[in-house]
């Protein structure tokens, strides 16, 4: 399958130490790096990344970059992108890619 791969780093102060296995939970809706921060946000920019990944069966994924800050990194298959139906609010599209199957 060919892909078109995306890659970004931001200068920030890097990512919040995780769980193992939780590195997901950086794309969850609500979530912030703090739960007190003086950098204005309410968390939702990394959840609509994801959410369009996940319509275009692609994937996202962030970590820390060697030489600090944060790295993201987005697949996605290339082709012609899924059809969106005009009938169908955006709201429930968010929901079935969320949740597949």
């Amino acid at each position: 399958m060919d892909i078109v791969f995306l890659g970004g780093a931001a200068l920030l102060p890097g990512l919040p130490p995780l769980p193992h296995g939780r590195g997901q939970s950086l794309f969850d809706k609500f979530t912030r790096g703090a739960a007190e921060s003086a950098t204005p946000g309410v968390g939702l920019g990394l959840a609509i990344c994801k959410a369009v990944a996940d319509a275009h069966r692609g994937q996202i994924s962030a970590a820390n970059a060697p030489g600090g800050g944060a790295e993201f990194t987005l697949t996605l298959p290339r082709g012609i992108p899924p059809q969106v139906p005009q009938d169908q609010p955006a709201a429930a599209i968010t929901e079935a890619t969320s949740n597949p199957g």
